[in-house]
């Protein structure tokens, strides 16, 4: 107990730590860093000894603060954002140096996975959700002897206890499977016949309706009478308030990827976001996915796609957004009928922003063709941009991975930017 609690301790702290005071590049000296990496050191070697005898609270416990610290530490690596002297040290001591990984004798998740197998009968419902959670937020998925994972385990002993999980425990159990790209299928289906079986959901929050909506459309579960159910309930409600920007999206954009029809709840969210005060509390890829989805599911809604228009040109940094996000924001827009004459200063907008912009080679070939689609179906003509792209891609795409109609777009752009 002590070690799990020592952990959730450390977990907590470098997260306050971290994102909110900074405070280690601050009081961290060498010498001080050195003392610390000793003792961590030490600290989590006896850790990694002691799982043995822990029981399912302690496993999952450590796990999951654990993997808090693991999850913090990557994001910063994969943004190519320096590490501060503490995150050095949780590397170091935790993940393993880029030249040294870790093995999986020497992996703390793996070590947890090993006494988890041999007590998981033990295992209450919540401790089952939590360690999938924190397997898949560490991008963790321990592999035994005989081929199998622990998530296949978790699996066979969560279906019988599907009726003891909460709703958060329901929806980051799905959600942590597509994670760490171990879907289930036995699981997923066992657990939307549960849900659906339920006579009401409304204990289920907006963040939990959408991150099951979400996992079962990236996960390929396709599974109508649960989508059915939660978009059916969701009409139901009388207002919108208490889904966040987050939440509207995923659920938007889970039916779009599933082909999951549903006009009455495309129509609802939409008139929720044109109603807000401003959209400021949107982040660059959910205003993306919210557009993308109206697009996919053919529900064209010209206020809405002008409001975020107008959002976008008006008050985002467009370097913020992704080279999808981008290309995906402008096929949206550029095929909705009655709003061109608004979303032609944001064509503009983004034109210029790519032509400047010094990370125009991160766009892959199928985000240049859809913006050499969207182009195309606004007409929105901008001879830099094109002749930026044509000659990117005569220099380093191949021109057969663009497919035939982006090659004609090509084609197009290079007349309509000769012709000015």
């Amino acid at each position: 107990r002590n070690y799990s609690s020592f952990w959730s301790r450390v977990s907590r702290l470098a997260t306050e730590r971290w994102t909110k005071h900074n405070v280690a590049n601050r009081e961290l000296t060498g010498s001080q860093r050195n003392v610390l990496t000793h003792q961590l050191t030490s600290i989590f070697s006896n850790t990694r000894g002691a799982v043995t005898q822990f029981g399912p609270r302690d496993l999952t416990q450590t796990a999951h603060a654990i993997a808090k610290i693991v999850k913090m530490v990557n994001v910063r690596v994969s943004q190519g954002r320096r590490l501060d002297r503490m995150q050095q040290v949780f590397r170091y001591i935790i993940i393993g140096r880029q030249s040294s990984p870790r093995e999986d004798d020497d992996d703390i998740f793996q070590s947890i996975a090993n006494t988890s197998l041999g007590i998981l009968p033990e295992f209450e419902a919540r401790y089952l959700s939590n360690l999938a959670y924190a397997n898949a937020i560490a991008s963790s998925v321990p592999t035994f002897d005989d081929g199998s994972t622990l998530f296949d385990h978790i699996a066979e002993k969560s279906i019988p206890l599907l009726t003891e999980f909460q709703p958060q425990e329901l929806a980051n159990l799905v959600w942590s499977f597509e994670k760490a790209g171990a879907s289930n299928a036995g699981l997923f289906e066992k657990v939307a016949d549960h849900i659906v079986s339920l006579d009401n959901i409304a204990e289920f929050k907006p963040l939990e309706l959408s991150n099951i909506l979400s996992a079962y459309a990236k996960a390929d579960q396709a599974n109508p009478p649960l989508f059915q159910k939660v978009a059916n309930y969701i009409v139901s409600l009388d207002n919108l308030h208490t889904f966040r920007p987050e939440d509207l999206s995923n659920v938007v954009h889970a039916l779009a990827t599933a082909d999951e029809a549903h006009p009455r709840l495309f129509e609802k969210v939409s008139n929720r976001i044109i109603t807000l005060g401003n959209l400021k509390s949107f982040k660059p890829h959910q205003l993306s996915h919210v557009l993308w989805a109206f697009s996919k599911a053919g529900e064209s809604n010209p206020k809405l796609h002008v409001r975020i228009a107008d959002h976008i040109y008006l008050f985002c940094k467009l370097e913020l957004f992704e080279p999808s996000d981008l290309s995906a924001v402008l096929l949206a827009l550029g095929t909705v009928e009655g709003s061109h004459h608004r979303t032609r200063f944001l064509f503009q907008k983004v034109a210029d922003h790519m032509v400047e912009s010094d990370e125009f080679d991160s766009f892959e070939p199928r985000e240049i063709s859809d913006v050499l689609e969207a182009y195309a179906t606004a007409d929105v003509v901008h001879p830099r941009l094109f002749a930026r792209l044509h000659a990117h891609v005569n220099a380093h795409v191949d021109s057969t991975s663009l497919g035939e109609n982006a090659r004609r777009n090509l084609v197009w752009a290079h007349e309509k930017a000769e012709q000015v």
